[in-house]
């Protein structure tokens, strides 16, 4: 009997002190990325954060810890350790998550004249997470072997948070071609369902933010637009009459 009672009491004591703290770290690790960690200091972190959770749910705590309390009422203490133990360290790690994404924290040591040593490991982290909340984006990948890629990086693709493997999909997959006058050109793929490109091919990553409904062929059109507008153009505005009628006459 004392052998069960030991296995028990074991059983809640590892419930309590560290199955709150996993959920909570693993709640707000969907959200945020962070740097890898030893086993034994992941340990320390469910106890801190099993912590917290105990700290927050004390109010229910004390109800539960009352004489005779689960006797008389077995479904409200139910109720009340699945609270504890399962929905409270949940809410605070979409809690955390949010306070950690809207940088409170950070804003907070700024004004107190203290600077914060970023959580995400890479900057290749940092920046795709960010494309990942702020939607659809052009990005320009160079190759080794100076060949270029376009593409989509929307809600579809993905970039790899490995350290070992820095593929990179995307869900749309552009030719870009530079002509001799040096003009470069985005042509859509016929048919494309984007395209995956490995992390040791890949020399550098550039980021366009167009305007929006804005595409890499409406560019080009910019661009070939703005040239034969400034080819129309007067170069001077000091010119004889019958010159400035004749430029009139051509762009019309």
């Amino acid at each position: 009997m004392d052998v069960k009672l030991q296995s028990l009491q074991t059983v809640l004591l590892v419930l309590t002190c560290l199955v709150p703290g996993y959920i909570l770290h693993s709640t707000y690790s969907l959200f945020s990325l962070r740097r890898s960690e030893t086993k034994e200091l992941l340990f320390l972190r469910f106890l801190a954060f099993s912590a917290l959770n105990l700290f927050a749910c004390f109010p229910l705590i004390k109800v539960l810890a009352a004489k005779d309390f689960v006797h008389h009422h077995p479904w409200w203490a139910a109720l009340l350790g699945l609270t504890i133990n399962f929905a409270s360290p949940l809410a605070l790690g979409l809690l955390i998550a949010a306070l950690d994404q809207y940088r409170v924290l950070k804003r907070c040591a700024g004004r107190l004249g203290l600077a914060a040593m970023h959580s995400i490991p890479t900057a290749w982290d940092y920046k795709f997470s960010q494309l990942s909340r702020l939607g659809r984006r052009w990005v320009l990948v160079t190759l080794k072997d100076a060949k270029q890629v376009g593409g989509v990086f929307s809600s579809s693709s993905l970039a790899s948070s490995e350290n070992a493997e820095r593929d990179l999909y995307l869900e749309e997959a552009y030719a870009v071609e530079t002509d001799g006058s040096g003009k470069v050109t985005w042509q859509k793929r016929p048919g494309t369902d984007g395209i995956l490109i490995k992390g040791e091919e890949i020399r550098y990553v550039e980021f366009i933010h167009p305007e929006q409904s804005q595409s890499p062929e409406h560019w080009s059109l910019l661009r070939l637009a703005g040239s034969a507008i400034a080819r129309l153009r007067p170069r001077s505005t000091a010119q004889p009459q019958g010159q400035k009628e004749e430029h009139q006459h051509v762009v019309k």
